[in-house]
């Protein structure tokens, strides 16, 4: 599951959960629907507008289609208690193709079949470690301080440095 929580001025947080337990598609996508309200209320927003790639989660939310499952009225029922402790809420579907950080997040959340992953660190690297450019001069600088160096491992160039 992914779940993307967006700020007025575009900024974004990123959360990925995978399910460790068989779940139909309808209770991964309410599922989803209580993990961004849980959140929501744990980050105390208190004027959200929840967006789901699931028309049929967010008409039954919403009140316009009925919910028959005992399972599903389960869902339904927490999310209309979670949804009480906030302020102002908009619910609004779109489509897949529309959704795209979402289904990216969930897709990696997906790859995680062994038990011991807990966690997955994703960090953004603003530049390479190596240098793109050819004819770069390299330099590597030695601190002072104390050394040992073993004369076998040194080739004869190099111990001629030293000498």
């Amino acid at each position: 599951m992914g779940i993307v929580f967006s700020s007025s001025a575009g900024a974004r947080i990123m959360f990925c959960f995978h399910l460790e337990y068989k779940a139909t598609n309808n209770e991964a996508e309410y599922e989803e629907v209580v993990q961004s309200l849980r959140i929501a209320i744990e980050m105390g927003l208190d004027d959200v507008s929840i967006t789901s790639d699931s028309q049929l989660v967010v008409r039954k939310i919403e009140g316009r289609y009925n919910v028959v499952d005992p399972v599903m009225q389960k869902y339904l029922q927490l999310v209309k208690e979670y949804s009480a402790e906030i302020r102002s809420i908009i619910w609004r579907n779109i489509g897949r193709a529309n959704n795209r950080h979402t289904n990216d997040i969930a897709f990696i959340a997906s790859m995680i079949e062994d038990p011991k992953i807990g966690h997955i660190q994703i960090e953004r690297l603003m530049q390479p470690s190596v240098s793109k450019e050819e004819n770069e001069l390299r330099v590597m600088i030695i601190e002072e301080g104390d050394m040992e160096i073993d004369d076998q491992r040194l080739s004869s160039p190099y111990l001629q440095l030293f000498e």
